[in-house]
């Protein structure tokens, strides 16, 4: 990896199958001998602790575990601040539901050389080999429809925002941003911090070149009305991480939206069209049900953080 030094940092929640798999992948990168590795370990028990021993060199590894589950945003937020006591020159950070293929860093690392402050996104893929879904284009009065998914292309191109599963992100360009915002508790932190990198006037690139195989299979859309836009994602997202979703949106458009108003009446219709959906279609109505219409309330309030009274 000659004149770039990397840390890669995985944040891991009682997943030990899939944390093995992505932590021999990454070193079986080239030059992996090289690279720093951070597992911050979600888990107060230390369930993560014998994995990261077992698949990376003493002298590579530093093991942090957290004393309490603050979500996968606190954990980001923390994971970040140990990256930037190493002395690297770029992060490589992402959870514990992926693999790299062998020259997937090493990818990553020419388009890094070509453009130093550039954040960039390893193409994904699912382990099915389906390419990961992308959205439309961001506008400021539309802030919640971004897109760090772009359609497959021979160069790398221009995304609205980032995902933590997989991004390379220059130290200098941390630094600048500051850490993700820990008060979403999950769902939404990333793209929040994508577009804080743009308003910093950083760029996001997408390189499809290299491969990320992202091992946890999307939901899967089980009946859909066109014309209302109607669908249900019953199979891949439980009831209580939905309330986060829908809640974590209209943070986002309190959070950057120019137009603030009429994006929180956007994001009510997407929402009620949700509702609706759930009524036509899923399991657990009512429980599903509540949880949207409190996603929405607090959305509007600008609720943040845990919602303990979840069954979570």
């Amino acid at each position: 990896m000659n004149d770039l030094s990397i840390a890669l940092g995985v944040l891991s929640y009682r997943r030990p199958e899939l944390l093995r798999d992505l932590l021999r992948s990454f070193m079986r990168q080239t030059g992996a001998t090289a690279l720093r590795v951070i597992v911050y370990d979600n888990d107060p028990a230390g369930s993560a602790e014998a994995i990261a021993r077992e698949c990376v060199p003493a002298s590579q590894l530093r093991y942090v575990k957290t004393d309490a589950n603050f979500g996968s945003s606190g954990g980001f937020n923390s994971l970040f601040a140990e990256a930037l006591h190493e002395q690297v020159s770029h992060f490589f950070c992402c959870d514990d539901d992926i693999e790299l293929t062998d020259d997937c860093m090493e990818r990553l690392l020419e388009v890094a050389r070509e453009q130093p402050s550039a954040v960039l996104l390893g193409g994904r893929r699912y382990l099915s080999g389906r390419e990961f879904p992308w959205a439309p284009t961001v506008s400021a009065a539309d802030i919640t429809r971004v897109s760090a998914h772009q359609p497959v292309a021979d160069r790398p191109v221009p995304v609205d925002t980032i995902t933590f599963e997989g991004c390379l992100l220059p130290l200098a360009v941390m630094r600048k941003v500051g850490l993700p915002y820990r008060n979403f508790y999950m769902d939404g932190d990333d793209w929040d911090y994508g577009l804080r990198i743009r308003k910093a006037g950083y760029a996001i690139l997408r390189v499809p070149a290299t491969v990320i195989v992202r091992k946890i299979e999307p939901p899967q859309r089980l009946a859909r009305i066109p014309l209302l836009g109607l669908s249900s994602w019953r199979s891949g997202i439980g009831p209580e991480r939905s309330y986060y979703e829908i809640r974590n949106k209209f943070k986002l458009v309190h959070r950057h939206a120019e137009r603030r108003t009429s994006a929180l009446l956007r994001e009510t219709g997407r929402a009620l069209r949700r509702l609706i959906g759930i009524v036509a279609f899923e399991d657990r109505k009512l429980f599903r049900a509540r949880l949207v219409l409190q996603a929405v309330a607090h959305g509007w309030a600008d609720v943040e953080g845990r919602n303990d009274s979840l069954r979570l």
